[in-house]
């Protein structure tokens, strides 16, 4: 008999592309499963043509970095809650392990509500709230040596019973043809914390485009800004701004050889894509969230007492504000590329 399961992805872009490790992985191994998805509108082309998606629903919800969330989108919430609670799920998972998260798929009423617990001392405490077992059925408890984001994943899927465990995988209707002399860029992040000095990333893409053909990602509420920093180094000969839905994201994605971007969404949208990259991280702890194919460039505990502050500074306003992300230098990041690419 069939399993009918949900699947709640409530927080950012990239949590939502981590995300989809579960998907693949329970619809790999439980061909009887049946597997919904409630998530934010704004992520809906990272799952509409995941072959194992069932029905995605969609709501805005109180946690994340943009909430969005209103009195008005309460109601929808509420709304949404009654309707899932009528399809009696024999389980809901969330892999985040946040108190909201867990009250959200109590309210569902499936016969099991699945979470995680991160143990004492395990560095997740850091970014979540109340992490206890409060509300849920069953919770797997991750242990402080399972620390990276995407191990977190694996963890969860095998002690649900998956065997084959499978990698975050975006779904796009396009064939895959990636160019050797195609980088992307990628020199935007939800946090002024994460940024990385716009004249460095001006000054290394105008080293670049002297062998590759350089791709500036951005969202379209991004394109003034990115037509105002970047308007020397743009010729549309070489450099190119590239302001498109998500979707379109996805497919020019695909297309590069290379990603170069902060701790941001893209940096997982990549590696989803089977594309190499590069993050540049700054206060973050670059362990929990670097991807398989991805490598880092972080100055991290030798130039800052405060690291991590997992993106909650505590350097603001002294000598050395941002002194992670601004020790960084273009030379090292080419020198990354080199050893990449050549």
């Amino acid at each position: 008999m069939s399993k009918r399961i949900l699947i709640i992805s409530a927080r950012n872009f990239g949590d939502a592309i981590i995300s989809t490790s579960l998907i693949n992985s329970f619809g790999s191994n439980f061909s009887d499963y049946k597997i919904d998805l409630l998530t934010r509108y704004d992520f809906k082309e990272i799952f509409e043509n995941n072959p194992y998606v069932n029905n995605i629903y969609f709501a805005n919800f109180p946690m994340g970095t943009n909430k969005n969330f209103n009195c008005k989108e309460l109601f929808k919430l509420i709304k949404i809650i009654n309707l899932l609670s009528k399809n009696k799920y024999d389980f809901i998972l969330n892999n985040i392990g946040d108190i909201r998260e867990n009250l959200l798929g109590k309210m569902m009423k499936p016969k099991l509500n699945i979470s995680i617990k991160f143990e004492k001392s395990h560095p997740f405490r850091n970014l979540i709230r109340l992490n206890n077992c409060l509300f849920t059925d069953k919770c797997i408890s991750i242990p402080v040596e399972v620390k990276n984001i995407y191990d977190i994943q694996d963890f969860i899927s095998s002690k649900l019973g998956c065997t084959k465990v499978l990698p975050p995988k975006i779904y796009i209707k396009a064939k895959n043809e990636k160019s050797p002399k195609i980088i992307g860029i990628h020199p935007m992040a939800s946090q002024d914390c994460k940024l990385w000095d716009f004249h460095k990333w001006e000054k290394l893409i105008n080293i670049l485009k002297r062998a590759y053909t350089i791709w500036i990602f951005g969202s379209n509420n991004e394109l003034s800004l990115l037509n105002k920093v970047f308007k020397a180094a743009v010729d549309e000969k070489r450099v190119f701004i590239k302001t498109t839905t998500l979707n379109e994201f996805f497919i020019n994605l695909s297309k590069c050889s290379l990603l170069i971007g902060l701790d941001s969404f893209s940096i997982h949208a990549s590696s989803a894509l089977g594309v190499k990259s590069i993050m540049i991280s700054g206060g973050n702890d670059w362990e929990i969230w670097k991807p398989k194919n991805c490598y880092v460039i972080s100055k991290g505990s030798s130039v800052c007492k405060f690291y991590p502050c997992f993106n909650k500074p505590k350097c603001l306003n002294t000598s050395d504000e941002y002194i992670c992300m601004k020790s960084i230098e273009v030379d090292e990041v080419l020198g990354l590329i080199n050893k990449i690419l050549c």
